[in-house]
């Protein structure tokens, strides 16, 4: 039961990469480091 625990935290920084990318493609000067991590 407890097996499927460690995906949360990646589920959780993945969500966090992706509003980040969409805060980035607002301002447009992190969108290039962004796009180069994913």
């Amino acid at each position: 039961m407890r097996k499927n625990k460690p995906y949360k935290p990646f589920l959780l920084a993945a969500g966090w990469l992706f509003s980040g990318l969409v805060m980035a493609s607002g301002s447009g000067t992190l969108a290039p480091v962004v796009v180069s991590l994913a």
